[in-house]
C-alpha cells in the first residue's frame, strides 16, 4: 500500500504544469500507476494526455476542459490540483481556490505531505491575487477612477486615463492597476516607465497566481523592450548619419575657404599685391642712388689752365 502511494504521488508530480520542472515523465510507463483509477481507465488517462499536451502549448482553457472530463470520468483527487493549476492559469481564482481547497480536505492530501505542501503554496497565491482583486473594485472612489481610465482610454485619452488610474492605483494599490498604468505609458511612448509597471506588476502576488495575465504582461513588456532596442538603434543610426553630414560639410567649408582665398587674391588690384610694391620700391631705390651718383659729378669742375685776367705765358 505504501508503495502504491508513492508511486501515484509520483504520478502526480510528473502531470502537473509545475515551475522549474523540465520534462514531464510518462506516468504510463509506471507498473505502480496502473491501479490508479483514472490512469488505469484508458478514456480517463487520454483526457489527461490531451490536457497535459496542451497545457504546454499554453492551451490552458483547452486543458482545462480535458482535465474536468478526466475527472468526470474518475474523481481522483490529484486531478483538483491540475484543474485548480488550469484555472489559477486563465484568472479563475475563485474557481481555483475551491479546487485546491478541495483537494486539501482529501484523505490523499494528508497521506502526501509533499503535494500538500506545493497545494497550499498555490492556495496561499491565489488567495493573495484575490485580495488584491477586490481591493479596489469594493472601493467606490476606486473603481470610479477605473471607469473614468476606461472611457478615457477608448476615446484615446490616454494621458487623462493614465491619471485616472494613477488616482485609482494611489487609493487603492491593487496590482492588476499596474498593467492598465503600463499600457497608457505605453501608448503614449514611455516606454521605459512602462517597463518598470509591468515589472512591479510580475513581481506582486497577483502577476505570480495569475498565470494567464502574467503571459500577457510578459508580452507586453517584451513590446515595449523591443521599441527601446528599435529606437536606440535608431538614434544610434541617425547620429552617424549626422556624424558623417558633418564631416562632408566640414570639407566642403575647408574647400570654400581655399577657393574663397584664391578669388581673393586674383581680384586684389596691382597696387595692393605685394610684388607691385616690391618692384616700385627697388625702382626708387634706383632713381635715387642714380641722382646721387649725378648730383656728385656734376658739382666736379676743371680747374683752369690759366689765370683769368693774367696774359697767357708762352715760352718762346
Amino acid at each position: 500500500m505504501k508503495r502504491l502511494r508513492l508511486g501515484i504521488v509520483i504520478i502526480v508530480l510528473s502531470l502537473l504544469p509545475l515551475r522549474g520542472w523540465t520534462k514531464e515523465s510518462d506516468p504510463a510507463t509506471k507498473t505502480e500507476s496502473q491501479s490508479d483509477a483514472c490512469l488505469s481507465d484508458p478514456e480517463c488517462k487520454q483526457h489527461v494526455d490531451t490536457a497535459t499536451a496542451q497545457s504546454k502549448a499554453s492551451q490552458f482553457a483547452d486543458a482545462l476542459s480535458a482535465y474536468q472530463r478526466a475527472y468526470s470520468r474518475r474523481d481522483v483527487p490529484w486531478l483538483l490540483v491540475n484543474i485548480g493549476r488550469m484555472q489559477q492559469k486563465l484568472g479563475q481564482i475563485e474557481d481555483a481556490l475551491n479546487s485546491y481547497q478541495r483537494f486539501l480536505e482529501t484523505d490523499f492530501s494528508k497521506e502526501n505531505p509533499e503535494l500538500r505542501e506545493r497545494v497550499q503554496s498555490y492556495l496561499t497565491e491565489v488567495t493573495d491575487a484575490a485580495s488584491q482583486s477586490d481591493a479596489c473594485m469594493t472601493d467606490t472612489a476606486c473603481r470610479q477612477h477605473v471607469s473614468d481610465a476606461t472611457t478615457l482610454s477608448k476615446n484615446n485619452q490616454f494621458e487623462a486615463a493614465l491619471t485616472a488610474y494613477k488616482n485609482a492605483y494611489t487609493r487603492r494599490d491593487a496590482a492588476w492597476l499596474l498593467v492598465n498604468i503600463g499600457r497608457m505609458q505605453q501608448k503614449l511612448g514611455r516606454h521605459e516607465e512602462s517597463l518598470e509597471a509591468y515589472q512591479r506588476f510580475l513581481d506582486s502576488a497577483l502577476g505570480k497566481a495569475n498565470l494567464a495575465l502574467r503571459v500577457r504582461v510578459q508580452g507586453y513588456l517584451v513590446e515595449a523592450q523591443n521599441t527601446i532596442a528599435e529606437q536606440r538603434k535608431q538614434t544610434t543610426v541617425e547620429q552617424t548619419r549626422l556624424a558623417v553630414q558633418q564631416e562632408r560639410l566640414s570639407a566642403i567649408e575647408s574647400k570654400l575657404s581655399v577657393e574663397q582665398k584664391r578669388l581673393a587674391a586674383k581680384a586684389r588690384p596691382i597696387y595692393k599685391r605685394w610684388w607691385f610694391w616690391t618692384i616700385i620700391g627697388g625702382a626708387v631705390a634706383a632713381g635715387v642712388a642714380a641722382a646721387a651718383v649725378g648730383g656728385s659729378l656734376n658739382s666736379y669742375t676743371r680747374e683752369p689752365d690759366y689765370i683769368a685776367g693774367l696774359p697767357e705765358y708762352r715760352p718762346f
